[in-house]
């Protein structure tokens, strides 16, 4: 208890030391925020800080389809204060599945790839012959997740501790860790969200890519996806590279006392889970997806599609019509919580990241869209959420 209670005292002294001194940077905003809402989203940020106690966070808005707001809060490492800058970059998690999809749509686009095709067509040696690559990408496939496996085919985790970190991405070395797995129902009879099942996506990908253009899965993104949106720092997370940018990430142990995380390894998932980047590279990508800059306006139709039964299309959570029409996708990993959540039809969205595995970066989110969304609909400053009525 006593640990405990000097790191958060000492913390909290540092924190609001840290957030009187943090500024948004004018040069990355392409149409800023009116100084009121702009102030509003940026108490919106801090309060849920202290709130959570998030050691370190990154915030970005788009309205009106323009990177409107942008700002880095707290620690990107602890021990050493050393402060989250708009250069700081945190673990994707489950967000990096929409990237295996937009890269599965443009292979579709250029007729390379048939998403009702089997997936044994398109990755040898994959034993079973029922599922189609569509429903790897809408979690359809009866391949399970972490529960899952560690009952149906608990030498998984033996498999996994055999993969060898490198600095490439093996596509059928990946699949090996859980190949022989049992699905947990027939494709297509239910759903059931699977990190798994967007590895084995990953891997049909990268298949036809060295099949057809020469490029890996890795090589696929880059082409598709950071060459074109100039998004620099997005990138598989190797756990042998060794970049300076990097944040550390924190949990609490069971007494509650804030610990950091030991780097792991999340190469062999990259697919599903893998990718990394600054907050400034997500508000780019969030901002060419919704406006439908990344592949051709129908190949959004089927990504963007709910399915009867869930929330979910393929490779993002989909909610609403219409105006409320909304596209998202959230990440939980080891080292950071993390989303992405935009409306399409209003050109409005978010974008939070953050390096403590406590936080809930979808209440940030969403105080953020109400408050946004209030200012759209004219409500006064004292209307908005949060704030005090006169």
């Amino acid at each position: 208890m006593k640990t405990r209670y000097l790191f958060s005292y000492s913390f909290a002294a540092a924190l609001l030391l840290l957030l009187t001194q943090a500024t948004p940077v004018a040069a990355q905003i392409e149409q800023p925020l009116d100084s009121a809402l702009n102030a509003r989203i940026d108490s919106i940020a801090r309060w849920e800080m202290g709130r959570q106690d998030i050691i370190g966070m990154a915030v970005a808005v788009i309205q009106g389809g323009k990177i409107a707001f942008v700002n880095a809060y707290g620690y990107s490492d602890w021990e050493s204060q050393k402060p989250v800058t708009l250069e700081s970059e945190f673990r994707w998690a489950s967000m990096s599945k929409s990237l295996t999809s937009v890269a599965a749509a443009r292979l579709q686009e250029q007729g390379l790839l048939v998403m009702d095709t089997f997936v044994n067509a398109y990755v040898s040696g994959w034993p079973d012959s029922t599922m189609r690559v569509r429903q790897l990408l809408q979690n359809r496939s009866g391949i399970g997740h972490y529960n899952e496996l560690d009952r149906l085919y608990p030498i998984w985790k033996k498999n996994l501790r055999q993969y060898k970190p490198d600095t490439l991405w093996n596509a059928q070395k990946a699949i090996s860790i859980f190949k022989g797995t049992p699905l947990a129902f027939m494709p297509d009879s239910s759903h059931m969200y699977s990190t798994f099942g967007f590895i084995l996506a990953g891997a049909v990908v990268d298949q036809i890519g060295q099949a057809n253009l020469g490029l890996s899965y890795l090589g696929l993104v880059h082409q598709f996806i950071v060459q074109p949106f100039g998004l620099l720092s997005l990138k598989p997370d190797f756990q042998t590279d060794l970049n300076p940018n990097e944040v550390k990430g924190y949990y609490r142990d069971r007494k509650g006392d804030i610990r950091q995380r030991k780097d792991d390894d999340v190469s062999w998932k990259i697919p599903g889970g893998g990718y990394q980047s600054n907050i400034m590279d997500l508000a780019k990508y969030v901002q060419a997806l919704m406006q439908r800059k990344v592949l051709r306006p129908e190949s959004f139709q089927p990504l963007w599609t709910r399915q009867p039964d869930w929330d979910y299309g393929m490779g993002f959570e989909v909610r609403g019509e219409g105006s409320e029409f909304q596209v998202a996708h959230s990440g939980s990993q080891t080292k950071t919580r993390t989303i992405f959540e935009f409306y399409p039809n209003r050109q409005l969205g978010v974008a939070v990241m953050c390096n403590s595995e406590w936080a809930n970066p979808s209440q940030v989110a969403e105080r953020l869209i109400e408050t946004l969304r209030a200012a759209e609909q004219g409500a006064g400053a004292s209307a908005l959420p949060g704030s005090k009525k006169k």
